[in-house]
């Protein structure tokens, strides 16, 4: 992404010195600190502001058929709570391409699973949590949830029920184990899983079969080069096999061939990418936390549309940790952390 692309948007645009390290990561706030703040230094309410939008009165549908073909909010769900239908900071959002349904993990490790139009279905919390709360999750081929349990070192599998079915993983800096899992995606054409991990002077992404054998890895040393990561946040695969990172400390998108072993493109001009996801026509959307927006890009990374400014209304988001595109690709579902709700867009 060029600076040139952000300016036609009136985005406003970050030096060069500012991606490379200005902006980078306070080492205070590590994925081990305490959940009261989220990870990129910006402190996380416990409570929405008095002057927060209400959500939509119905627990669902949140997901009717496209009314409108307007882009912007098309429904709020949530609230702070522990109800069903409230979240208490919710992390990471992934979709069933099966059916429709999705998942969403909150700040107290709790999963919760809805249908095609939003409504509860079933949930659990993570076997273990005392340690923390998972930061990323994906639906595989296969139907079964797959979960960057962050603070545990491994990448587990759940049935839609809730039940565990395999894990993986072993704390360690050596390729083929991880320090704190920050994203999980799947190649759906093979089933293998892309993970990204940090810490301890390491940040990569690696590359397992969905046993997990060991198949390539990049990264290492955090670093600002090409093919360097800065705290990885997410992953996903496109159609064609290119794996795309959220390389949040870095400020960019980093777009990996399928055997991570070479970067096809850098996108930058982000701040704090804290989610990706890649729909079937090849366009991106990009979770920023950091700017508090989401971001709308195309198959070769030129921005398309933004939705988000700083705040507690409905068209305002605050500190988006998750984004996903709806089955289909006309629309997204966001999880606006900071507002304890999600957030559904329907897109240009």
């Amino acid at each position: 992404m060029s600076p040139r692309g952000l300016s036609r948007l009136g985005l406003p645009i970050l030096a060069l010195a500012l991606v490379a390290g200005g902006l980078g990561c306070d080492p205070s706030t590590t994925a081990d600190a305490s959940d009261a703040t989220a990870d990129g230094g910006a402190a996380a309410t416990s409570t929405p502001d008095a002057g927060a939008a209400a959500p939509d009165e119905v627990p669902g549908p949140i997901l009717p058929e496209r009314a409108s073909e307007a882009p912007g909010v098309a429904a709020v769900f949530g609230g702070p709570g522990v109800g069903p239908s409230s979240f208490s900071y919710p992390r990471a959002i992934a979709f069933d391409g099966r059916d429709g349904g999705f998942y969403v993990v909150d700040r107290r490790a709790w999963v919760r699973r809805f249908d095609a139009e939003g409504r509860p279905v079933s949930q659990w919390q993570m076997p273990e949590h005392e340690n923390g709360n998972p930061r990323h999750l994906k639906v595989g081929r296969d139907g079964n949830l797959i979960v960057a349990d962050t603070h545990y070192y491994r990448v587990a599998v759940f049935s839609p029920e809730g039940v565990e079915l395999r894990a993986f993983g072993e704390r360690g800096q050596d390729d083929g184990k991880f320090l704190f899992v920050t994203g999980v995606a799947e190649d759906a054409a093979t089933g293998d899983v892309i993970v990204c991990d940090y810490g301890d002077d390491v940040s990569r992404v690696q590359r397992f079969t969905a046993e997990g054998e060991l198949l390539g890895a990049m990264g290492g040393l955090p670093g600002e080069e090409k093919g360097r990561f800065q705290r990885p946040m997410a992953a996903a695969v496109g159609a064609d096999g290119r794996v795309y990172v959220a390389d949040s400390c870095n400020h960019r998108i980093q777009v990996l061939d399928a055997t991570l072993q070479n970067v096809l493109a850098v996108w930058e001009g982000f701040r704090y990418p804290y989610d990706v996801d890649v729909a079937p026509d090849g366009r991106v959307i990009v979770a920023e936390y950091g700017n508090n927006r989401i971001s709308l890009l195309s198959p070769d990374g030129e921005p398309l549309w933004t939705h988000g400014r700083p705040g507690r209304g409905r068209d305002e988001v605050a500190t988006p940790w998750g984004a996903a595109f709806v089955p289909g690709g006309d629309r997204a579902l966001v999880t606006d952390s900071g507002n304890h709700r999600l957030v559904v867009l329907e897109l240009p």
